[in-house]
C-alpha cells in the first residue's frame, strides 16, 4: 500500500551521524547504528567509508584502518607496528604479534607456550630461562629448575641430590639431620 510522505518520514530510521531519517538512498548499518550512504564516515579523519572498506571500531563508531592503526590499536613491542588484526599475545604489559612472540634469546615461539618468562625484560622460553637464571647445584653441579632448592651450608641442591655424606640416604627437606666436618649426615649414620 502507499504510504503518505508524513508516516514514512514517522517510521523512518535515523541515521546515527546526522540525526535525520533516511528515506532514500542506501542504508547501512554498523554496530547497531543506521547511516545513510554519505554519512558513513570514519569518525577520525571524515573519509567516506563502504562495505568494502576495512573497518575497526573505536567507542562504537566507525574508524577506518589507517586512523585505527595510528591513534588506537596496540603496538607489538618487537616489531613496533600497529596490531590491527590477529591475536595479540601479552607478556607482562608488553603486547606482541603471533609471528613477533618468540623467545629473545634463541627465537623460539612462544605463541603456543603455557608458561611464560621475562629475562632483561623480555620474553624467553622455558630453556633459556634457565639456563640464565637457575642456581647450580652443589652436588650434581646441573641447574636447579624445577622443584625445589634445598640451601645448606651457603650451597643450593636438588632436592634429590641432597643426601647423607655416609649412606646417600635422602634428606629430604633438610631438617633433620647433622653436621659434621661441613657434610651432612642423616640421624642414624650421626650416632
Amino acid at each position: 500500500e502507499p504510504i503518505c510522505a508524513q508516516c514514512k518520514q514517522a517510521n523512518a530510521k535515523i541515521c546515527y551521524a546526522c540525526k535525520k531519517p533516511i528515506l532514500t538512498g542506501g542504508l547501512i548499518t554498523f554496530d547497531t547504528n543506521v547511516y545513510h550512504d554519505d554519512c558513513f564516515r570514519c569518525s577520525q579523519c571524515q573519509k567516506l567509508l563502504t562495505y568494502e572498506t576495512k573497518l575497526n571500531k573505536h567507542n562504537s563508531k566507525p574508524c577506518c584502518a589507517t586512523c585505527y592503526d595510528k591513534k588506537f590499536a596496540p603496538q607489538c613491542s618487537q616489531c613496533l607496528k600497529p596490531i590491527s588484526t590477529g591475536k595479540i599475545l601479552t607478556c607482562d604489559t608488553k603486547k606482541y604479534h603471533s609471528d613477533c612472540f618468540q623467545c629473545d634469546q634463541c627465537n623460539k615461539s612462544l605463541a603456543d607456550e603455557k608458561d611464560l618468562y621475562e629475562y632483561n625484560l623480555k620474553p624467553c622460553c622455558s630453556q633459556c630461562y634457565n639456563q640464565r637464571t637457575a642456581p647450580e647445584c652443589a652436588k650434581c653441579h646441573k641447574l636447579i629448575s624445577i622443584g625445589k632448592i634445598l640451601k645448606w651450608n651457603e650451597n643450593k641442591y636438588h632436592e634429590d641430590c641432597f643426601r647423607c655424606h655416609q649412606c646417600n640416604k635422602s634428606l629430604g627437606d633438610a631438617s633433620n639431620f647433622c653436621k659434621h666436618d661441613s657434610k651432612p649426615f642423616c640421624s642414624e649414620c650421626d650416632t
